[in-house]
Protein backbone atom coordinates (compact mmCIF):
# COMPACT_ATOMS: atom_id res chain seq x y z
CA UNK A 1 0.00 0.00 0.00
CA UNK A 2 1.50 3.30 -1.05
CA UNK A 3 2.20 5.81 1.64
CA UNK A 4 -0.18 8.76 1.70
CA UNK A 5 1.27 11.93 0.28
CA UNK A 6 1.74 14.78 2.70
CA UNK A 7 -0.69 17.60 2.12
CA UNK A 8 1.14 20.93 2.07
CA UNK A 9 -0.03 23.46 4.61
CA UNK A 10 -0.67 26.80 2.92
CA UNK A 11 1.40 29.67 4.28
CA UNK A 12 -0.54 32.40 6.06
CA UNK A 13 -1.04 35.29 3.67
CA UNK A 14 -0.16 38.85 4.68
CA UNK A 15 -3.20 41.04 5.35
CA UNK A 16 -2.90 42.89 2.04
CA UNK A 17 -3.25 39.62 0.07
CA UNK A 18 -6.29 38.27 1.91
CA UNK A 19 -9.35 37.86 -0.31
CA UNK A 20 -12.04 38.89 0.06
CA UNK A 21 -10.61 42.12 1.37
CA UNK A 22 -10.98 42.46 5.15
CA UNK A 23 -13.32 44.98 6.72
CA UNK A 24 -12.13 48.61 6.66
CA UNK A 25 -10.57 50.13 9.78
CA UNK A 26 -9.81 53.83 10.19
CA UNK A 27 -6.40 54.38 11.83
CA UNK A 28 -5.67 57.92 13.03
CA UNK A 29 -1.91 58.42 13.45
CA UNK A 30 -1.67 62.21 13.77
CA UNK A 31 1.99 62.61 12.71
CA UNK A 32 3.08 60.75 15.83
CA UNK A 33 6.28 59.30 14.37
CA UNK A 34 9.23 59.08 16.75
CA UNK A 35 11.41 56.42 15.14
CA UNK A 36 11.60 57.18 11.45
CA UNK A 37 9.49 56.86 8.31
CA UNK A 38 8.80 53.14 8.71
CA UNK A 39 6.88 53.51 11.96
CA UNK A 40 3.51 54.08 10.31
CA UNK A 41 4.08 50.95 8.25
CA UNK A 42 4.83 48.95 11.39
CA UNK A 43 1.66 50.24 13.02
CA UNK A 44 -0.38 49.35 9.96
CA UNK A 45 1.14 45.88 9.88
CA UNK A 46 0.42 45.29 13.57
CA UNK A 47 -3.25 46.20 13.12
CA UNK A 48 -3.77 44.29 9.89
CA UNK A 49 -1.61 41.23 10.43
CA UNK A 50 -4.46 39.00 11.63
CA UNK A 51 -6.35 39.60 8.39
CA UNK A 52 -9.50 40.81 10.14
CA UNK A 53 -9.34 44.45 9.00
CA UNK A 54 -7.84 46.51 6.19
CA UNK A 55 -6.26 49.60 7.83
CA UNK A 56 -6.82 53.00 6.24
CA UNK A 57 -4.46 55.57 7.74
CA UNK A 58 -5.10 59.28 8.18
CA UNK A 59 -2.98 61.88 9.97
CA UNK A 60 -5.55 64.62 10.26
CA UNK A 61 -8.97 62.95 10.47
CA UNK A 62 -9.27 63.87 6.79
CA UNK A 63 -11.07 60.59 6.14
CA UNK A 64 -13.42 61.00 9.07
CA UNK A 65 -16.54 62.98 9.72
CA UNK A 66 -19.56 62.50 11.97
CA UNK A 67 -21.33 60.98 8.95
CA UNK A 68 -18.49 58.66 7.85
CA UNK A 69 -17.53 56.86 11.08
CA UNK A 70 -20.15 54.19 10.52
CA UNK A 71 -18.37 53.10 7.32
CA UNK A 72 -15.59 51.54 9.37
CA UNK A 73 -15.72 48.27 11.25
CA UNK A 74 -13.11 49.57 13.71
CA UNK A 75 -11.74 52.98 14.70
CA UNK A 76 -8.11 53.03 15.87
CA UNK A 77 -6.54 56.10 17.47
CA UNK A 78 -2.77 56.08 17.88
CA UNK A 79 -2.19 59.81 18.13
CA UNK A 80 -3.45 63.22 17.05
CA UNK A 81 -2.49 66.69 18.18
CA UNK A 82 -4.15 69.06 15.73
CA UNK A 83 -7.38 70.88 16.47
CA UNK A 84 -10.44 68.70 15.84
CA UNK A 85 -13.99 70.05 15.63
CA UNK A 86 -15.97 69.29 18.77
CA UNK A 87 -18.83 67.76 16.75
CA UNK A 88 -16.44 65.07 15.49
CA UNK A 89 -15.31 64.15 19.01
CA UNK A 90 -18.91 64.00 20.15
CA UNK A 91 -19.77 61.90 17.10
CA UNK A 92 -16.93 59.53 17.99
CA UNK A 93 -18.40 58.97 21.44
CA UNK A 94 -21.88 58.51 19.99
CA UNK A 95 -20.45 56.00 17.50
CA UNK A 96 -18.97 53.89 20.30
CA UNK A 97 -22.05 54.19 22.50
CA UNK A 98 -24.09 52.83 19.59
CA UNK A 99 -21.87 49.75 19.39
CA UNK A 100 -18.89 50.83 17.30
CA UNK A 101 -15.58 49.34 18.55
CA UNK A 102 -12.66 51.66 19.37
CA UNK A 103 -9.00 50.72 19.84
CA UNK A 104 -6.68 53.24 21.48
CA UNK A 105 -2.93 52.76 21.12
CA UNK A 106 -0.05 54.53 22.86
CA UNK A 107 -0.77 58.27 22.56
CA UNK A 108 -4.53 57.82 22.31
CA UNK A 109 -4.98 59.02 25.90
CA UNK A 110 -2.98 62.21 25.35
CA UNK A 111 -4.56 63.41 22.08
CA UNK A 112 -7.40 65.60 23.24
CA UNK A 113 -8.28 67.43 26.44
CA UNK A 114 -12.01 67.57 25.70
CA UNK A 115 -13.77 66.11 28.79
CA UNK A 116 -16.02 63.86 26.69
CA UNK A 117 -13.01 62.36 24.93
CA UNK A 118 -11.06 61.83 28.17
CA UNK A 119 -14.11 60.15 29.67
CA UNK A 120 -14.50 58.01 26.55
CA UNK A 121 -10.91 56.73 26.49
CA UNK A 122 -10.97 56.06 30.24
CA UNK A 123 -7.62 57.64 31.13
CA UNK A 124 -5.49 60.74 30.74
CA UNK A 125 -1.72 60.64 30.20
CA UNK A 126 0.32 62.61 32.73
CA UNK A 127 4.00 61.62 32.37
CA UNK A 128 6.61 59.01 31.55
CA UNK A 129 10.23 58.40 32.48
CA UNK A 130 12.87 58.17 29.76
CA UNK A 131 12.44 55.10 27.58
CA UNK A 132 13.58 52.03 29.47
CA UNK A 133 13.24 48.27 29.62
CA UNK A 134 10.47 46.99 31.89
CA UNK A 135 8.32 43.92 32.44
CA UNK A 136 4.70 43.71 31.35
CA UNK A 137 2.63 41.40 33.57
CA UNK A 138 -0.65 39.68 32.69
CA UNK A 139 -3.30 40.49 35.31
CA UNK A 140 -6.26 38.50 33.96
CA UNK A 141 -4.79 35.39 32.27
CA UNK A 142 -8.14 33.99 31.11
CA UNK A 143 -9.28 37.12 29.23
CA UNK A 144 -9.29 36.94 25.38
CA UNK A 145 -7.28 40.18 25.20
CA UNK A 146 -4.24 38.42 26.68
CA UNK A 147 -4.72 34.98 25.10
CA UNK A 148 -1.28 33.59 24.29
CA UNK A 149 0.45 36.43 26.13
CA UNK A 150 2.90 35.65 28.91
CA UNK A 151 4.85 38.22 30.95
CA UNK A 152 7.44 39.86 28.73
CA UNK A 153 10.10 42.54 28.81
CA UNK A 154 9.97 45.46 26.40
CA UNK A 155 11.85 48.70 25.76
CA UNK A 156 9.30 51.49 25.59
CA UNK A 157 7.82 54.49 27.36
CA UNK A 158 6.10 53.45 30.56
CA UNK A 159 3.16 55.81 30.32
CA UNK A 160 1.58 56.97 33.56
CA UNK A 161 -1.73 58.70 33.92
CA UNK A 162 -5.04 59.24 35.63
CA UNK A 163 -7.21 56.17 35.13
CA UNK A 164 -10.92 55.66 35.68
CA UNK A 165 -10.35 52.57 37.76
CA UNK A 166 -14.03 52.17 38.54
CA UNK A 167 -14.93 51.76 34.86
CA UNK A 168 -11.93 50.03 33.26
CA UNK A 169 -10.86 46.38 33.41
CA UNK A 170 -7.06 46.15 33.44
CA UNK A 171 -5.69 42.98 31.80
CA UNK A 172 -1.96 43.85 31.71
CA UNK A 173 0.20 46.22 33.74
CA UNK A 174 3.78 47.25 34.45
CA UNK A 175 5.18 48.56 37.72
CA UNK A 176 1.66 49.24 38.97
CA UNK A 177 0.54 51.16 35.86
CA UNK A 178 -2.13 49.85 33.46
CA UNK A 179 -0.69 48.80 30.09
CA UNK A 180 -3.83 47.28 28.55
CA UNK A 181 -7.45 47.62 29.60
CA UNK A 182 -10.97 47.56 28.23
CA UNK A 183 -14.26 49.21 29.13
CA UNK A 184 -17.88 49.25 28.09
CA UNK A 185 -19.25 52.47 26.61
CA UNK A 186 -22.98 52.19 26.04
CA UNK A 187 -23.44 49.27 23.65
CA UNK A 188 -19.83 49.45 22.47
CA UNK A 189 -16.42 48.45 23.76
CA UNK A 190 -13.07 50.18 23.91
CA UNK A 191 -9.58 48.72 24.34
CA UNK A 192 -6.51 50.79 25.19
CA UNK A 193 -2.86 49.65 25.08
CA UNK A 194 -0.12 52.07 26.12
CA UNK A 195 2.71 50.35 24.23
CA UNK A 196 4.01 51.38 20.82
CA UNK A 197 6.41 54.35 21.05
CA UNK A 198 8.88 53.11 18.44
CA UNK A 199 9.95 50.04 16.48
CA UNK A 200 11.37 48.32 19.57
CA UNK A 201 7.85 47.83 20.85
CA UNK A 202 5.96 47.97 17.54
CA UNK A 203 7.75 44.80 16.42
CA UNK A 204 7.74 43.03 19.80
CA UNK A 205 5.83 39.71 19.78
CA UNK A 206 4.03 40.63 23.00
CA UNK A 207 2.77 43.90 21.53
CA UNK A 208 1.77 42.26 18.25
CA UNK A 209 -0.21 39.61 20.12
CA UNK A 210 -1.99 42.21 22.28
CA UNK A 211 -3.00 44.23 19.22
CA UNK A 212 -4.15 41.17 17.25
CA UNK A 213 -6.17 39.97 20.24
CA UNK A 214 -7.73 43.41 20.64
CA UNK A 215 -8.78 43.58 16.98
CA UNK A 216 -10.25 40.06 17.12
CA UNK A 217 -12.11 40.69 20.37
CA UNK A 218 -13.47 44.09 19.40
CA UNK A 219 -14.92 42.70 16.18
CA UNK A 220 -16.81 39.96 18.02
CA UNK A 221 -20.48 40.61 18.88
CA UNK A 222 -20.91 42.18 22.31
CA UNK A 223 -22.76 40.00 24.81
CA UNK A 224 -24.45 41.10 27.99
CA UNK A 225 -21.47 39.89 30.03
CA UNK A 226 -18.71 41.49 27.95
Amino acid sequence: MAAAEAVPVPAEKPWWQVRPRPLPALVVTGRWLHDGPDQTGLLKEAIGRAGRVHPYLTETWGDASPESLSRYSLIVIAGHYAEVPEPLLLALRAHVEAGGPLLGLHAANSCFAHPDYVDLIGSRFTRHDPIKEYRVDVDVPDHPLVAGVTPFRVVDELREGEFQHDSIQVVASAEGHPVAYWRRVGRGRLVYCSLGHDRRSLTHPGYLRLVSNAVDWLLEPVSATQ
